[in-house]
């Protein structure tokens, strides 16, 4: 262990790959239980490995490299599907990385440079452990017999042709490498090069992002190394801070103008690139951060995913907002002293007719649908009792309201004052134990919200009609049905006054604070529909969407022979997590007599982060920024986040419903072995984890608000970097890679 930049403990230290441990070290460290073993692949020893990340296939994969390699020992975890396999190689030069594209994730093929842990815990806790014995040593398999395999998992699985990480060539020196590399030369022109280790294929340098930094950098902070130095394949962007946790080379380039390629003069060749859409015709989103979901929901989401045969951002997506549902108005967070929410999102995910939508939506809602299943006898049982009791009240009232007919005026007024305490004891119907609809008017969802103490979703699996009533569509005099969805999402208060009738008298209800989840699943015809609707876009309701689009994975759905069914024991730990969340006791407030929730508040490093990141995103809506043009949408992106965060923060510790106060921390090492106490704090994984996801789903957004205005500001943008006049249609086609 050692400290980085900001005073926080990573495991391993600097320069590992290249440390030729001793009898002493091996010694020392074997007597440490929490330590665990790397093994850097491609070395003297030549072990290689098959990495599998694709847990939707596993099964089939597993198969065949069983058939081909059936002395070859397995690696895994107890948590995730995700296995490894090692053995030995005898060839040289050594192979270098490759990947294979597979429907559902990948299968990796570690080469020169790269590392697996052979012993210990993966980040979760969780420990690897070998299939058998813990193997010794590792079978020699002939480099044949290796490509076979290779090329039959290939004709299985792969989706895209397999990339190979290039290896050096001989005689081709580290000087050499420098000066060819483009990525090097420009830190150089902007003079952001510290030092240079050139044999090491190590550059110290100025972190683009220093300005955002929360402490002071050192000169080996923030680095980048060459591929195939450094145990990196390719080029390598590595900065401490705790401000840069998951930016990559792919974000370094990005900041130096390189996040497409440079063309120019390319018009002559014939070597177009494809631009690479989905069904719906629009170009393929970057990949959705599922290892950003705590585990519960993630097996859950990644089984539904494999056993419908669709991309994992819809169930993924259905999963948050069941368990924001769930969770409901029983906590809330606290953004800034004085601004709390309850976890209400609205969800859109937009996908062609065949995508099973239907079947995505039916798996992943099926908590909720069995939880009010089993609340139904009970609640029934409760009906008729408060039923029965306001018959014999309805009938004291009869019986004295004939009494009052021929009364005096002091029997009237004894009579009336024993109405008015009958009439008060009149039971409220239950609601229905039903957490959501999928058909509903303004009206009658005011009275679902009302119901059930202002806590209710809308859920759909074809929204089609929801939509239509969000559009106006059954209100007539051109009025949309917006107001209820925005107020609930926002969680303003939501008010009805009526005049009534001579029975009721009056009808003045309200909602305060109101938690209303949407999660619907649309064609993109309709969603277009309502995007474009003009008094829908001033309302703010489309602001808060939060929209997704899956990839089309139509065309590659092949079946194998006895193919698996869905295994329910992926998604029981999930369906525990959302029944647990619905059965948390509500604590009252005993100044109020009203619920009191469970709240969570950001400590002092997670206030930090958000403020950090609002500032970043306040800069770039400013004039002329890359968000102007989308203002209504960045600015809600935060509170967004911070909702999704408080969902990801109980689903990874529900028990803390059971408590009346948590605080997040994003600087924490570990979370604490007692969940059950006032406060609780949880590692900046998580909290980045939501970052993560709400700056996809902001993506996301932005590219239904107006794609092709979206890829031209991208243009003019780029233009202007380039400080270039004119223009060729790869660059184009290059500009539209999402």
């Amino acid at each position: 262990m050692f400290k980085d930049d900001d005073g926080l403990y990573v495991s391993g230290f600097p320069g590992w790959q290249d440390y030729r441990p001793n009898d002493r070290d091996l010694n020392e460290w074997s007597r440490i239980p929490v330590y665990g073993a790397c093994i850097v692949t491609g070395r003297n020893h030549s072990v290689y490995a098959i990495d599998c990340d694709d847990t939707s296939q596993a099964a089939a994969i597993r198969e065949v490299i069983d058939r081909c390699l059936p002395e070859v020992p397995e690696r895994n975890r107890s948590n995730s599907g995700k296995f490894l396999r090692a053995f030995r190689l005898e060839i040289n030069p050594p192979l270098a990385k490759r990947v294979m594209r597979t429907a559902y994730g990948a299968i990796e093929f570690l080469g020169k440079g790269q590392h697996f842990v052979a012993a210990g815990n993966h980040t979760s806790g969780v420990p690897y452990k070998w299939e058998g014995e813990t193997p010794t040593r590792f079978p020699t398999i002939s480099v044949d017999v290796f490509e076979a395999c290779w090329e039959e998992l290939a004709k299985r699985f792969a989706v895209e042709p397999v990339t190979k990480s290039r290896t050096r060539t001989r005689g081709k020196t580290a000087s050499e490498a420098w000066r060819t590399n483009e990525i090097f030369q420009i830190l150089q022109e902007r003079e952001m090069v510290l030092s240079t280790d050139e044999g090491a294929g190590r550059a110290d340098i100025t972190c683009p992002w220093e300005d955002e930094h929360t402490s002071e950098s050192s000169a080996s902070s923030t680095s980048f190394f060459l591929a195939n130095f450094g145990g990196y394949a390719t080029d390598a962007f590595i900065c401490k801070h705790a401000h840069c946790a998951g930016k990559n080379i792919s974000h370094l380039k990005d900041a130096l103008g390189l996040e497409f390629e440079d063309v120019t003069g390319a018009s002559e060749s014939t070597d177009w690139p494809v631009i690479n859409t989905d069904s719906g015709g629009r170009t393929k989103r970057v990949e959705f951060p599922i290892d950003a979901l705590p585990s519960a929901l993630r097996n859950a989401a990644e089984e539904v995913a494999r056993f419908t045969k669709s991309d994992v951002v819809s169930a993924a997506v259905v999963g948050l907002s069941v368990a924001a549902t769930a969770i409901g108005k029983r906590a809330q967070i606290e953004e800034r002293p004085g601004l709390y929410h309850h976890p209400s999102l609205f969800f859109v995910i937009v996908a062609l007719s065949g995508e099973r939508k239907s079947s995505v939506f039916k798996e992943m809602t099926r908590a909720l649908e069995r939880w009010a299943a089993d609340q139904e006898q009970e609640h029934s049982q409760a009906v008729a009792k408060a039923q029965a009791e306001n018959a014999v009240i309805d009938g004291l009232l009869s019986s004295m309201r004939r009494k009052s007919i021929n009364a005096g005026t002091t029997e009237r007024h004894v009579l009336v004052q024993r109405m008015a305490e009958e009439s008060a004891k009149r039971k409220v119907i239950p609601p229905s134990p039903r957490l959501f609809t999928s058909d509903v008017t303004e009206e009658k969802l005011f009275q679902k919200l009302h119901a059930h103490d202002g806590a209710f979703a809308v859920m759909s699996g074809e929204g089609r009609q929801v939509f239509d009533s969000i559009l106006g569509r059954y209100t007539g005099q051109g009025r949309t049905g917006d107001g209820i969805y925005l107020a609930g999402v926002s969680g303003d208060t939501i008010t009805r006054d009526r005049v009534g009738n001579e029975q009721s008298g009056p009808e003045d209800l309200a909602i305060q604070n109101p938690c209303l989840n949407v999660c619907i699943m649309v064609q993109p015809d309709k969603f277009r529909e309502t995007l474009n609707h003009p008094s829908l876009q001033e309302s703010g309701l489309i602001a808060r969407i939060l929209s997704v689009q899956p990839i089309s994975l139509i065309g590659t759905r092949f079946e194998e022979a006895d193919e698996e069914g869905l295994n329910e024991f992926a998604l029981i730990e999930f369906e525990q997590v959302v029944e647990g969340f619905l059965n948390a006791p509500r604590r009252i407030n005993p100044a109020t007599n009203r619920p009191k929730p469970h709240l969570a508040k950001l400590g002092p490093e997670a206030k930090e982060a958000r403020r950090q990141w609002h500032n970043v995103l306040e800069r770039k809506m400013g004039d002329d920024g890359e968000f102007e043009s989308y203002r209504d949408i960045v600015a809600k992106a935060v509170t967004q986040t911070v909702k999704i965060a408080l969902v990801l923060h109980l689903l990874e510790y529900p028990s803390l419903m059971q408590e009346e106060q948590s605080e997040i921390f994003l600087d924490t090492l570990e979370y604490p072995d007692s969940q059950m106490q006032e406060q609780s704090e949880i590692s900046l994984e998580t909290w980045s984890s939501a970052q993560r996801l709400g700056e996809f789903l902001l993506k996301s957004a932005i590219s239904f608000r107006d794609p092709e205005r979206y890829y031209a500001d991208r243009l003019v943008e780029w233009l202007k970097r380039k400080k270039m006049q004119t223009i060729t249609l790869r660059d184009v086609a290059g500009l539209c890679q999402v």
